[in-house]
């Protein structure tokens, strides 16, 4: 056992914790079309009530850093929204919904649409 090991088990134990509440739901499907206000623009890997997950984006953001964007299903305006970036890994960027318009808000509540039989 090294000089210092004790400190590191402490730090495996607390990633180990279970999570204090439920977490949200997140959708797969569908996948909409996110621009965010610094132009970068990118397809959903999933998303809920809470926020979003996005693939495609490059740019770099620090975590808590605030950003903005609109949602589009196709060419379909879905609304609009400011969020904050709650993780960033090489693929996919996290955002956390600060404030979502009426619009999008309904949208997100409704879930993952049904397809119409024809």
């Amino acid at each position: 056992m090294g000089m210092f090991d004790f400190l590191f088990e402490d730090v495996v134990e607390k990633r180990a914790a279970a999570p204090a509440g439920p977490q949200p739901v997140r959708h797969k499907s569908p996948s909409f079309s996110v621009v965010l206000d610094n132009t970068e623009s990118g397809r959903t890997t999933g998303w809920g009530t809470d926020g979003l997950d996005l693939r495609g984006i490059k740019a770099r953001f620090a975590a808590n850093a605030a950003t903005g964007g609109t949602i589009l299903d196709g060419t379909q305006f879905v609304g609009s929204f400011t969020a904050t970036v709650s993780a960033q890994s090489d693929d996919v960027l996290s955002l956390k919904f600060t404030q979502c318009d009426k619009a999008l808000t309904k949208r997100l509540a409704a879930g993952p649409a049904k397809k119409k039989p024809r």
